[in-house]
């Protein structure tokens, strides 16, 4: 037996009607799958982020009380936003019964405020994040300017948002003037804009003065880079706000607005979380069952041993070449200088997840001359690993330890040698 849709469209046998139809007054089915496809999403990389915390890299910070707050304010947004179209958000004005109308009206005003909070948070964990990342004193400043910054603009669009209209029942649009409406958005996004380009600027800030290779610092940035997708999903909101049924129909209007909304909140959760999603990668890999040269990390292969119970629990190590550090000594010394000593390979940078994983240090520091006045004079300084001894050569590369690079203690040595 065939049905009818509620357009007058014959389904074949077998088939069923959908939940809902998009029409010329109906747009509810575009909310509900933005809404309900974003609350998986945010849900899948919580519980990512949560899993990370848990058992690869314990610990917990503020970046992550941050993205925990900013996750269920967004679930609570989402279901309220689910409940109101259930209620006929999304349809035309017409199609909702009165006695339903002003509840409609008055779960999409709560998801609005809920939504400022949620975007807020999210920002703020990963201003969070980049400060953990960082000893430097300066860059720390310059983080709690930013978070202060986020944190104001949180504040003010949340009132912006709260305060429309007519204050007495200030969710009420339907046929009523609020003047600015459109300008409080385009203000609030213009700021939303600003907030993302400085939290990229940031990342880029924190890696300019590594001594490191490029590729790694541009690992580093494209990972926060990702938050430059919601400058998309603002633009779109914005063109999609302001149109002539706005007053007299806003819940058939503004559907497309919502989905965008809907749209900026989920990403901004989802890359917040994708800076945090290197070891939980790392650990995916599992090198065909066995272990990458000089990666000691767990995998989920067979050959991977490990603490954490993924894998046997037997180490299995692939060897690598060995090699010298001390090949630009090698170098000075066939060109005749006065000095020589091991060199650097590079320096110190921290990893995405926390901690210091992309590990790289200096050790030698080029001398100068004439310090004292005397220009036969040369003063240098090397640092010099508890792990080696006077002979640069036992710096050599290791497997299973990180190529040897991870520094336990280190004792500064200055001398000075005057020429007779």
């Amino acid at each position: 037996m065939s049905a009818t849709t509620g357009a007058g469209l014959v389904l074949p046998p077998g088939y069923s009607p959908p939940f809902y139809e998009v029409t010329d007054t109906d747009h509810t089915a575009w909310i509900i799958i933005a809404t309900a496809l974003c609350l998986c999403w945010l849900l899948l990389f919580a519980a990512i982020r949560l899993f990370i915390r848990c058992t690869i890299t314990p610990g917990c910070g503020l970046d992550d009380v941050s993205v925990a707050i900013a996750t269920t304010l967004a679930v609570i947004q989402s279901s309220i936003m689910l409940g109101a179209c259930s209620d006929g958000l999304g349809r035309s004005v017409e199609l909702i019964p009165p006695v339903m109308l002003e509840k409609v009206q008055k779960s999409y005003y709560a998801g609005n405020i809920f939504f400022t909070l949620a975007l807020g948070l999210s920002k703020m964990s990963v201003v969070f994040f980049l400060n953990r990342l960082t000893v430097v004193r300066t860059q720390k400043l310059v983080f709690h300017v930013l978070t202060a910054f986020i944190a104001a603009w949180t504040v003010g669009s949340t009132f912006a948002v709260a305060l429309q209209c007519d204050l007495h029942h200030p969710w009420l649009i339907v046929d009523e003037q609020c003047p600015g409406a459109f300008l409080r958005w385009k203000i609030i996004g213009a700021f939303d804009i600003i907030s993302e380009l400085a939290i990229v600027l940031m990342a880029v800030y924190l890696v300019w003065g590594l001594f490191t290779t490029f590729s790694k610092k541009a690992i580093v940035v494209s990972a926060f880079a990702f938050r430059l997708g919601n400058i998309v999903a603002i633009a779109f909101r914005l063109a999609n706000f302001d149109k002539p049924e706005r007053v007299s129909n806003p819940t058939l209007a503004e559907a497309i607005f919502i989905v965008w909304t809907q749209t900026e909140l989920c990403y901004s959760l989802i890359s917040a979380t994708i800076p945090s999603l290197r070891p939980f990668v790392t650990n995916l890999n599992t090198q065909f069952g066995g272990m990458g040269a000089g990666d000691s990390q767990n995998g989920y292969g067979g050959g991977g041993g490990g603490g954490n119970g993924y894998g046997a629990t037997k180490n299995t190590f692939k060897l690598s070449k060995l090699r010298s550090a001390n090949r630009s000594a090698t170098t000075s010394a066939n060109r005749g200088d006065t000095y020589t000593d091991f060199t650097t390979r590079q320096a110190p940078a921290s990893g995405l997840d926390g901690r210091s994983d992309l590990y790289s240090y200096g050790v030698w520091t080029a001398p100068t001359t004439g310090i004292d006045g005397g220009s036969s004079s040369k003063v240098g300084k090397r640092n010099i690993s508890a792990l080696a001894d006077e002979n640069p050569k036992a710096d050599a590369t290791s497997v299973g330890s990180n190529d040897s690079q991870r520094m336990i203690i280190r004792k500064d040595v200055t001398y000075e040698v005057h020429g007779v």
